[in-house]
């Protein structure tokens, strides 16, 4: 899971606008396109729970509700307080549409712990070499679990992005501070407006290589 920055100065215009006017809400706005492109673009198409490419389109980006648009008996929150978080940009994330069993079906209207817009929750989730995610935070954990975001598919993507960063530091054994540090940076850096799929598991691997130099 990578950690999301969020910014209303991305938000659609369009979407501004709409929750000004009475009795508006997320079924009645008219330019989820827009919105679509603008949390996908945000996110670098990837996948906010998954890590996943996300494409542009309907039928494969989804816009989630981190806070959902219908209450659950477990919610904090109102019925009157969804409806009201529905139209909040920040509130808004780009997930996975296009592959079976995707994200956003997983969560369904589930309260979530883990979220990716907190950089401490994000920072406390891990990777190993295998491609396993998994935290020792059982509350991060249940929503990994609820995610199953240890599919195979989604194992075999992580591990071979991993595979590739170790492949790189073997066979230039002399790797320095600086070197280690141009590649987390690559990875962070979206290019042609994408991140890498399943970046975050590849910076997780560099940064423990990186913390070796401070010992």
């Amino acid at each position: 899971m990578k950690f999301i920055t969020k910014n209303i100065g991305n938000a659609p215009p369009s979407l501004i606008q709409h929750g000004q006017i009475a009795y508006s809400n997320y079924e009645n706005y008219p330019d989820k396109d827009s919105l679509r492109s603008s949390l996908r673009d945000e996110q670098g198409a990837i996948c906010c729970y998954c890590m996943q490419r996300i494409h542009e389109g309907r039928e494969y980006t989804i816009i989630e509700h981190f806070i959902p648009q219908t209450k659950h008996i477990t919610s904090p929150y109102s019925q009157v307080e969804h409806n009201n978080f529905s139209l909040k940009y920040m509130n808004l994330l780009a997930s996975c549409g296009e592959y079976a069993n995707n994200c956003s079906n997983k969560k369904a209207n589930l309260p979530f712990y883990v979220d990716p817009r907190n950089f401490m929750i994000v920072d406390q989730i891990k990777y190993d070499k295998g491609g396993k995610i998994s935290s020792d935070n059982p509350k991060i954990q249940h929503d990994i679990d609820i995610l199953r975001l240890n599919e195979a598919s989604l194992k075999n993507g992580r591990a071979t992005i991993i595979e590739v960063a170790y492949k790189s530091f073997k066979k230039n054994k002399n790797w320095t501070k600086a070197m280690l540090e141009n590649e987390i940076s690559r990875l962070e850096t979206k290019k042609d407006n994408s991140f890498t799929p399943f970046c975050s598991s590849a910076i997780f691997h560099l940064n423990k290589k990186l913390k070796q130099f401070a010992n």
